[in-house]
């Protein structure tokens, strides 16, 4: 990759990686699923405003908008519940690291589903390593005196990362023939309609106080930078670097998620964290391969 897209992942990883540290100052004052319509409903509208500059617009085809359900399902409204939900009891960066688990978990279900992603030595291993890092991390949230809501903060963090492995999954199958902007923009719309009746009928949107600016800021960042932002990122790397380089941005947005966590948040991290952030990323080397092929002269 030139200067440029390396510039752009480190970019990437930091909108993606605020992205805890946004929504760990505003679950503080608003509830999970409102949080999460108001990240896809505005970002949602912003896509749609860049599709229409673009001349483009979105499809009116009903099995588009099925995909675009079942992508809005998997890729936004549950990891992003699941997520919010977790950091009310997980440190802001344990749950990154956490959802560095997606590629351990596509590796798996596209072996055994699709059959396009074969395991080899250097991903047995990477899944090994990686698997052993999520354990390290998991042990922190059942031990005795912590309650089962905080271990199952951990398994929602987790299960996040496994919607995000399904949603690519289910990518592969459905082979999309609209640009990737406008899926982007479409699995935002669907995922805003199915959270509006949670949203209504859980959260009582119109009886809360008014957040402070700190929660109205970041729920705006959220939704600007750390959803809208980032996909057109996300696409415009996907075209010039690849898929395969685009990988690389797994290993620098739990790096990033603990920078605004230590930093602004005033987390800190222990020998187990350390311990697990640096299994994940040597098992998600493995996996990528190309450390793999340097060791080996390939």
């Amino acid at each position: 990759m030139r200067a440029r897209e390396w510039g752009l992942l480190v970019g990437l990883s930091m909108l993606w990686g605020s992205a805890f540290f946004f929504t760990a100052i505003a679950i503080h004052e608003l509830p999970t699923f409102l949080i999460v319509f108001l990240r896809v409903a505005l970002a949602a509208a912003l896509l749609w405003l860049a599709l229409s500059m673009m001349g483009l617009r979105l499809p009116r085809e009903a099995e588009a908008w099925r995909s675009f359900f079942v992508l809005g399902l998997l890729t936004n409204v549950l990891p992003f519940c699941l997520v919010a939900w977790g950091q009310l009891r997980v440190a802001s960066f344990v749950a990154s690291i956490l959802n560095a688990a997606a590629p351990f978990a596509t590796l798996l279900l596209g072996h055994f589903w699709t059959g396009e992603e074969r395991l080899s030595a250097h991903k047995v291993l990477g899944l090994v390593v990686g698997t052993t890092g999520i354990v390290v991390l998991l042990s922190g949230g059942w031990h005795v005196g912590v309650s089962l809501a905080d271990g199952l903060a951990y398994l929602a963090c987790l299960g996040a990362a496994i919607c995000y492995a399904l949603a690519a999954v289910v990518g592969r199958i459905r082979r999309f023939g609209e640009p990737p902007i406008v899926r982007a923009a479409g699995q935002l719309v669907a995922a805003s309609v199915l959270l509006l009746p949670a949203v209504v009928i859980s959260d009582n949107p119109f009886g809360l106080r008014l957040p402070s600016w700190s929660v109205v800021g970041s729920v705006l960042a959220l939704a600007v930078l750390s959803t809208a932002l980032a996909y057109i990122v996300y696409f415009k790397l996907l075209r010039t670097a690849g898929a395969t380089n685009l990988l690389l941005v797994t290993f620098l947005v739990p790096i990033s998620a603990m920078f605004f966590g230590i930093v602004l948040l005033g987390d800190s991290i222990g020998a187990r964290e350390t311990c697990g952030l640096i299994l994940v990323g040597v098992g998600l080397l493995a996996i990528d391969g190309r450390v793999f092929c340097f060791l080996v002269g390939k």
